[in-house]
């Protein structure tokens, strides 16, 4: 489970992950399970928190239509929401698209905050799914390749 949660679960996501390394690095201490059963359940709880002050907080349907093309959507490269219909009325169907386009999302907090909130605004104003919007495409951070290409590389030197 991962996503932008609080401090809370961070840390105590944190704390499972060392459990975790402390148990294959061979660390058993009697009480490991149960430590990592409490922490499971106090995560469990900070996690149902965060979802709960996330409802209660979503976009309201219409708001799209009280945003004007000056307001700022993206703080961090300074992209307005008329920027954004002019990408999206000129062919960025996703939020991907309108990244390119704009550079939406390539500030300091990487689409963190005007993310989720774009994607409200346009489902709102297109009638779109949000879920299908995509704000960021998936990779890899490495590329495969063959032994040969590494063999390559290494006789190069």
């Amino acid at each position: 489970m991962t996503g932008v949660a609080g401090a809370r679960p961070r840390f105590l996501r944190g704390a499972l992950a060392g459990l975790s390394a402390a148990q294959s690095i061979g660390i058993s201490s009697g009480n490991l399970n149960e430590r990592r059963q409490r922490v499971c359940q106090e995560l469990k709880r900070a996690q149902e928190f965060t979802d709960k002050l996330g409802e209660m907080f979503e976009p309201l349907p219409g708001m799209a239509s009280l945003v004007a093309n000056e307001t700022l959507v993206c703080r961090c490269e300074e992209v307005t929401w008329g920027e954004v219909l002019t990408a999206w009325n000129d062919g960025a169907d996703n939020l991907y698209g309108i990244k390119l386009w704009t550079r939406i999302g390539k500030g300091r907090c990487q689409g963190r905050i005007c993310g989720d909130a774009l994607a409200a605004l346009l489902a709102d104003k297109f009638n779109a799914d949000q879920e299908q919007l995509l704000f960021n495409q998936p990779r890899l951070p490495i590329r495969p390749v063959s032994l040969s290409q590494v063999q390559e590389s290494l006789s190069a030197d």
